[in-house]
Order: structure tokens, then sequence, then C-alpha cells
């Protein structure tokens, strides 16, 4: 009986462990911070590490969408390149009553291919559908910002503010 209650005990430490380790931490200081923003009392801000998540028919499902000729070999390049780096996620929230969607989401990668211009980031991972959650936006020699929707521009006839756009333009972040 203790056996096998020593068995149950080590399974679940292992078991938790594995949870601990890879479940996307939220707000973790030791990240990297690529961009700066000004704190405000109606935003909460959320940053998580989460792996690289773009599959080779990811890529190539955007490009499709696009219209953009499919080069598998860039693709490829660019899922071994990536395949264990991380992003940096922040998400915004704005705090008051408003309208759907209440956050503004910016996912920041390293820059490791070197893109020099915003044009080659988007040959390979822009976005042409409406309401997408990361449109190349801006890069610099070390990062690849991407940014959030803040919908489509439906008015729900509430009155309120789109939660996203207030957050976007409270948080008024730095590259």
């Amino acid at each position: 009986m203790k056996k096998i209650i020593f068995t149950i005990v080590i399974i679940l430490i292992v078991a938790a462990g594995v949870y601990l380790f890879t479940k996307p931490q939220t707000i973790i200081q030791e990240l990297p911070q690529p961009i700066t923003y000004t704190e405000h009392a109606d935003v909460s801000v959320a940053q998580e590490l989460g792996a690289f998540d773009y599959s080779q028919d990811d890529l190539e499902a955007l490009a499709k969408e696009c219209g953009r000729e499919i080069d598998k070999e860039k693709i490829q390049q660019v899922i071994s390149t990536y395949g264990s780096s991380n992003k940096i996620i922040y998400n915004f929230t704005y705090a008051k009553p408003s309208q759907a969607p209440k956050s503004y989401k910016l996912t920041i990668l390293p820059n490791l291919m070197n893109f020099t211009d915003i044009e080659q980031v988007k040959e390979i991972f822009d976005v042409c559908s409406a309401g997408g959650d990361a449109y190349p936006t801006e890069l610099n020699n070390e990062w690849l910002i991407f940014e959030g929707s803040c919908g489509t521009g439906f008015d729900d006839g509430s009155g309120l503010p789109n939660g996203c756009l207030k957050a976007k333009e409270l948080i008024n972040y730095q590259f």
C-alpha cells in the first residue's frame, strides 16, 4: 500500500512540475521589456511568455489568404529559425464599461531573421482577414511587433467606447 501511495505522490509531483514549466507565465519581471507604455488606472496589463506557434501550414494559409505566392523554402527557413523561440504577449484590458473587444493585444517576437523593413515581415506573417490578432506593425534590430485588431468597427448601439481602442489610446506604447 505504501508503495502505491509513494508512486501516486511521485506522479503528482512530476505532473505539477510539467504543468508549471509549460504553462504561459503571467507578469514575469525577468522577461525582456521590448516596449514601454504609459500606465493608466483604467487599464490592466497582463504579460505572458509563449512559444512560437506558427506551423508551415499556418504560414502557407496566411500567404494564400493574402494572395501571395507560397515560398515553401522561405517558410521552412522561418519555421526552423523560430521553432524553439518564444514570444511575449501583452494584453491591455480596459477596466471601465465598454463595447467588445475590451483588450488590446501586442505580440512580440525576436527579430531572429534580421528583417530590416516591415514589408519583409509581412511577406511571411501578414494577416489579410479582418479581426486578426497578430498584424505585423513595427520592427527594430531586436524585435518584431504584431498588433491585434480592435474589432471590425461594429457598434453595439450602447454608446460605450470600444474597450480595445480605449486601452490602446491610454497606454500609448513606445518601441
